[in-house]
């Protein structure tokens, strides 16, 4: 899949549509991608999230509407997106460092954020053809059968999958007919919460079902306060990670491997991302305190 394009296509359709709403979901379907792998893709290639993307072009639209028309403020923070004057302004300065009446005023030279060119991630992703950072695997598993806890957590919060781990961990012990030696963090029903049309002074969030469980050969006897989920069979891009779990920068790590798997490994690829989930598999590779510690990331393609 030409991953390139279809970004490009999209931030064709979000130029297009500006003054409109926007909302994941519906720049998703117009490049035929899931919210979930889209908004990946989009901030491993583009350097930053879809709403913050959004947010840095309208505010920059305002500006040139503030110092080029005679449009009233509060116009402005409408086709802006904003559902108040005040809330345009605070974003407005946040952004900007002046309020729109001071920057209509004084007209300061100031450096506007422009709809993006792909250049740059073409040449990244043509680098990394052929290198040794192309080590992946493609892999077919049948039926995956998981037990365990789920709870909805945010990217922006760095602690929250790894309390979550504890949790299981305290409840291990319930869940009968288990494959020993397989543990599984699965991703999905990935959200991007702020209003991508509405008040953008606030950080988008991107929250998630993430699950923490292990391989059972059957739901029977299974306690109901334990949570069960089936991963259909399908195939997968494997992707091995090498690091130490106690290094005190793993989870960024391990974000920014994220990155590098949607943002260059998958567009070097001919393959085509697919349904809305990836999960992260640790046997007895994963050692708690060792720098050759690993784990493999299944990203589902087709």
């Amino acid at each position: 899949m030409d991953y390139i394009n279809t970004m490009k296509q999209a931030l064709d359709y979000i130029e297009e549509n500006l003054e409109e709403k926007l909302t994941l979901q519906k720049i998703s379907k117009e490049i035929f991608i899931s919210p979930y792998h889209f908004s990946r893709i989009f901030k491993a290639i583009l350097g930053v999230t879809i709403s913050e993307y959004i947010k840095m072009r309208r505010l920059s639209m305002a500006a040139t509407l503030l110092s080029d028309t005679d449009k009233r403020i509060i116009e402005i923070a409408f086709i802006a997106g904003f559902e108040s004057q005040e809330s345009f302004s605070r974003a407005f300065k946040t952004f900007f460092s002046y309020t729109p009446y001071s920057f209509r005023k004084n007209k300061p030279e100031i450096v506007k954020y422009s709809k993006k060119e792909l250049y740059l991630a073409n040449l990244k992703i043509k680098n990394l053809k052929g290198s040794a950072y192309m080590n992946y695997k493609i892999v077919e598993r049948n039926e995956i059968k998981l037990v365990g806890i789920k709870e909805r957590v945010y990217l922006e919060r760095e602690n929250t999958i790894p309390k979550l781990w504890g949790k299981f961990f305290l409840e291990e012990n319930k869940i009968k007919n288990k494959v020993e030696g397989s543990y599984y963090g699965v991703a999905f029903n990935m959200e991007i919460k702020n209003n991508l049309a509405k008040d953008i002074t606030t950080d988008a969030i991107c929250e998630f079902d993430e699950m923490i469980g292990i391989e059972v050969s059957s739901f029977d006897h299974v306690n109901e306060d334990m949570f069960k989920k089936i991963i259909n069979p399908q195939k997968y891009l494997v992707f091995t990670y090498k690091g130490n779990p106690n290094d005190k920068d793993f989870v960024l790590k391990i974000q920014k491997t994220y990155d590098y798997l949607y943002g260059s490994l998958l567009p070097a690829t001919e393959f085509q991302v697919d349904k809305e989930f990836n999960f992260e598999l640790y046997d007895e590779r994963f050692k708690e305190n060792s720098d050759n510690s690993e784990f493999d990331i299944y990203i589902p393609i087709k």
